[in-house]
């Protein structure tokens, strides 16, 4: 399929710059577009609220969106070089932030990095869950947090003592099964995003997070047809709100 770059990176568009695509941990950081130059090839976008600056080492760089084909939503990417770092980018309103300047390098081609997509829950991106383990239901935020969330998995912050009792869910062990259900919530909003069943899998475990809490990390072994894209709208609509509350904050 032919990607036009010009109708596709426009101003205002929600963009992510990812370092290393192709690697086996690529890092994908949330920015928008600020302005295109077609004529030099060049796309002006935020920089992202993750540190990002010359001395940022990366063995290849692309710049990506979502876009919606006929039949499904489509990542598109293009590979990029910064070429210039702008410490006042003037926005409207006399206001400035920080912004750089990116040389791409046609075609844009369709991408796959659902992996390397985490999302750090905040007050306004919320999930509700419980988890059905060892023949017991356990809710959130009372006997679990979830802490992060990704297309591949989720990460739990699980008390060792619920109300000065002992927190039974914090016996779960390395490989055990659990079953979540869940609830994507953005409180601006009166309903939930999506609701859905996950299978997972526990594949990481820290007992030793903090002196009150272990640390899991769940990678999901199933979820259903079609709940996959409601996630993946979840997830980059709340990095992108979250790039537009600190964008105009000045970075170290």
């Amino acid at each position: 399929m032919a990607f036009n770059i010009e109708s596709i990176f426009l101003p205002s568009v929600g963009v992510d710059l990812v370092l290393n695509m192709d690697s086996l941990m690529p890092i994908p950081l949330s920015s928008i577009i600020y302005d295109t130059d077609p004529s030099q090839k060049t796309i002006t976008i935020a920089r992202p609220r993750s540190s990002f600056g010359q001395a940022t080492e990366f063995d290849q760089l692309h710049l990506t969106t979502i876009i919606q084909s006929p039949k499904r939503k489509i990542r598109v990417g293009i590979a990029c070089t910064p070429v210039k770092f702008i410490k006042e980018y003037k926005l409207a309103g006399n206001a400035t932030t920080r912004a750089i300047i990116l040389q791409y390098k046609p075609p844009a081609v369709e991408t796959n990095i659902r992996s390397a997509y985490r999302l750090y829950l905040d007050a306004r991106h919320t999930c509700r869950a419980k988890i059905m383990y060892n023949q017991n239901d356990y809710l959130s935020p009372r006997d679990f947090k979830i802490r992060d969330i990704s297309l591949t998995g989720l990460g739990l912050i699980i008390p060792k003592k619920v109300n000065k009792g002992h927190n039974s869910m914090a016996k779960a062990a390395f490989h055990d099964n659990l079953l979540v259900g869940m609830s994507l919530i953005d409180t601006s909003k009166e309903q939930p995003q999506g609701t859905f069943v996950l299978k997972t899998r526990i594949t990481r475990l820290n007992p030793k997070y903090s002196e009150t809490n272990i640390l899991a990390g769940l990678l999901i072994t199933k979820i259903a047809k079609g709940k996959e894209s409601i996630l993946s709208d979840f997830i980059h609509s709340a990095q992108i709100h979250q790039l537009n509350r600190f964008k105009s904050q000045p970075l170290g």
